[in-house]
């Protein structure tokens, strides 16, 4: 089993199209299996296309900075001035790389418990 995706968002850095790759039935349906009984919410972490910066290139962005452009408020910038908060954007609903690693952690343990992966050996 391997998790992948190809491109992150230029916003917030979460990974875009997460997917994973299995071979063989029964690992397939152990994975529909365990997104049954521990889902993992990863629609905001579609990709989509946008118009970023000065000119006309467009970038990668996920699903949820699509539709909520992050822009921060006057008086967020201000508190920022004044050293009174770090971040004045707000939190994208996505699923950041750490969160997708410990689902696919949970996935991977799981599978070893029930002998879906077997270890590799070493000579």
């Amino acid at each position: 089993m391997q998790l992948s995706w190809y491109s992150i968002c230029n916003v917030c850095n979460v990974p875009l199209n997460p997917k994973i790759c299995t071979r063989g039935k029964d690992n397939k349906n152990f994975v529909r299996y365990y997104k049954h009984i521990r889902p993992i919410f990863t629609y905001n972490n579609e990709k989509f296309y946008s118009f970023m910066g000065s000119g006309i290139k467009v970038k990668p962005i996920c699903y949820s900075c699509f539709t909520h452009k992050p822009r921060p408020s006057l008086e967020a910038l201000r508190s920022r001035e004044l050293g009174q908060c770090r971040n004045v954007l707000p939190k994208s609903k996505s699923k950041s790389e750490k969160e997708i690693l410990h689902w696919f952690g949970g996935l991977i343990r799981e599978a070893n418990k029930r002998g879906l992966i077997k270890p590799k050996s070493t000579f």
